[in-house]
């Protein structure tokens, strides 16, 4: 991983989705950039963690429970501090008490990379709608809480994980297109209007 000036030594990354394959990625490479201090927000989080080995005794090894607590374990083994959230990044007060929380432990808060999604593909005229505000939920409500929780801090970045769909409008899409293409013009207008480096990402295919 090359290192670069936006992550840095002491630096305290919040990231959404944190216990998921794409979120567990970004830690992992943040983690061997600098010696950082991480928030890995998710719905579900982790056992105390004076229950977590009594976890792992009592569940297999593909269990995702297990597995987080195995990476977890492994990002601190680098040297990163960690804390494990439980919020729902659409909740507005959830996520203003995780913002809250990370300043508390870990003195500031200098980056948010939210990658917390929901990809869930089928044809419109199939669609229920509680499908589709699963897919919008954490894409436009989540960037809409997330936004208004760190809206007072000064970040060095605030990274959003869009995708190509928002352009390419990819078939059984639309309402992932359409969250996308939120997340796009949320960037352009911060990043406008407050001057702040608010990225988002258009990913291809994982």
């Amino acid at each position: 991983v090359e290192r670069t000036d936006a992550v840095r030594d002491g630096g305290v990354y919040l990231v959404t989705g944190g216990l998921g394959g794409i979120g567990l990625e970004l830690a992992r490479d943040l983690a061997e950039m600098a010696r950082v201090k991480l928030v890995l927000v998710s719905r579900s989080g982790l056992p105390a963690e004076d229950e977590r080995d009594a976890w792992l005794e009592a569940n297999d090894d593909n269990d995702k429970t297990s597995r987080g607590i195995r990476e977890l374990r492994a990002l601190e083994a680098t040297g990163a501090e960690v804390l494990v959230a439980a919020a729902d990044v659409t909740d507005g007060e959830a996520m203003r008490g995780v913002v809250s929380d990370a300043v508390a432990r870990f003195g500031a808060l200098d980056g948010v990379l939210h990658a917390a999604g929901i990809l869930d593909d089928g044809p419109l005229l199939a669609r229920e709608p509680d499908q589709a505000r699963a897919v919008l939920a954490a894409k436009v409500a989540g960037t809409q809480a997330l936004g208004a929780a760190v809206a007072e801090h000064e970040l060095d970045f605030f990274v959003l994980f869009s995708s190509v769909s928002a352009v390419i409008g990819a078939p059984g899409q639309i309402d992932y297109a359409a969250a996308n293409a939120f997340m796009d013009a949320y960037a352009r207008r911060q990043s406008a209007e407050t001057g702040r480096r608010v990225l988002a990402l258009a990913w291809g295919a994982w």
